[in-house]
């Protein structure tokens, strides 16, 4: 037999069965020390990386994210509801401000109105050939 065949298996080879268990004993132990459950923790706990939870143990990811009160369905759940809180808002606010540039249009109206009274009243009275007339009391 070769040199290979006879040797330990590689440190960096794990039997899944076996990372598995190792996972659920780390996450048990966290649980057991009062600890923050969390794919990070539990990782750091079984020496492997949280990607390996993530990618390789999805069901192992799910159950810590249920012990720590953030499942997948729970998330997603929040997510569309404050989507769809955005939205609404969304609505709301654009309502208003095309109700506001309507009063700004108006405003701007009346405003071009008045400058042109204004221009009105300060040419004739800058005239010399133009006299004031008395208003009429109320």
């Amino acid at each position: 037999m070769s040199e290979l065949e006879n040797s330990p298996p590689s440190s960096r080879k794990r039997d899944r069965t076996q990372t598995e268990n190792d996972l659920k004993i780390a996450m048990d132990k966290i649980v057991a020390t009062g600890k923050t459950v969390s794919i990070s923790a539990v990782a750091r706990e079984a020496g492997v990386t949280p990607a390996l939870i993530h990618n390789k143990y999805q069901d192992v990811a799910e159950a810590i994210r249920r012990h720590s009160g953030h499942s997948l369905r729970d998330q997603r759940n929040a997510a569309r509801e404050q989507l769809a809180s955005s939205q609404h808002k969304n609505k709301l606010l654009r309502e208003e401000i095309r109700q506001l540039d309507s009063e700004v249009r108006k405003l701007a109206s009346i405003n071009e109105m008045l400058r042109r009274k204004l221009a009105e009243a300060q040419a004739i009275a800058a005239a010399e050939n133009v006299i004031q007339l008395p208003t009429r009391p109320s």
